[in-house]
């Protein structure tokens, strides 16, 4: 769990590393809220929050990038 400040928000951020069909992913839960699951975009190249349900809460994209600079630092090279 870690603070994050992104364009003066403050973020309250939970992540879970989890692997799925052998590939690293992370569930990640910003103040409370529900649960994202981050994976490798090839296209973006870096990780990427793959919410596919209408109703789940968009991420900011200033703090899906710094989610992403957090969770690949993380990563075991």
């Amino acid at each position: 769990m870690y603070d994050l400040l992104i364009d003066e928000v403050p973020y309250l951020v939970n992540t879970e590393a989890f692997t799925y069909n052998g590939e690293q992913r992370y569930y990640v839960s910003v103040n409370g809220g529900p649960q994202h699951v981050f994976t490798w975009d090839p296209d973006l190249k870096r990780l990427a929050a793959l919410d596919t349900d209408e109703d789940s809460a968009t991420l900011p994209e200033a703090l899906e990038e710094e989610l992403s600079n957090r969770l690949q630092a993380d990563l075991p090279h």
